[in-house]
């Protein structure tokens, strides 16, 4: 089985039934039906398959996938792509992936929701509250 591994979920994309991704396309690894062993911060959240996929040059990358896959423009992605691959061109193929989960971690996705939760009160200010949740 194959592995992705993730150091952050900023728009908790890995908590959901189905996310996407974006990695350097790898025929061997990233095809449909392939079973996934999905990594975040170097414990196994679970398996997923891959249900379908697209490819296209790095010049090509739709603004549509970046919001979908990282909550970021099309400039930001590509930066973040060119230091996560320095040796990427603009002709570089990449596969966008539509992910399933297959089987969860349960103790290691409730940590990660609790997680991106505490990131998102951090992010808007801790003080900030509403009258009708605690």
């Amino acid at each position: 089985m194959n592995t992705i591994s993730y150091s952050n979920n900023p728009v908790l994309k890995i908590g959901s039934n189905l996310f996407t991704d974006i990695r350097l396309q790898d025929k061997s690894k990233f095809y449909t039906g392939a079973s996934l062993d999905i990594l975040y911060r170097s414990k196994s959240l679970g398996s997923a398959i891959i249900l379908t996929g697209q490819n296209f040059k790095l010049s090509d990358l739709p603004e549509c996938l970046c919001q979908i896959s990282f909550g970021k423009n099309q400039q930001s992605v590509k930066t973040m792509l060119y230091r996560f691959y320095p040796s990427i061109s603009e002709e570089t193929i990449f596969s966008f992936l539509v992910i399933e989960w297959q089987y969860r971690n349960i103790q290691y996705q409730e940590v990660l929701l609790q997680e991106w939760w505490l990131q998102q009160r951090e992010s808007q200010g801790a003080s900030r509250q509403s009258a009708l949740w605690p």
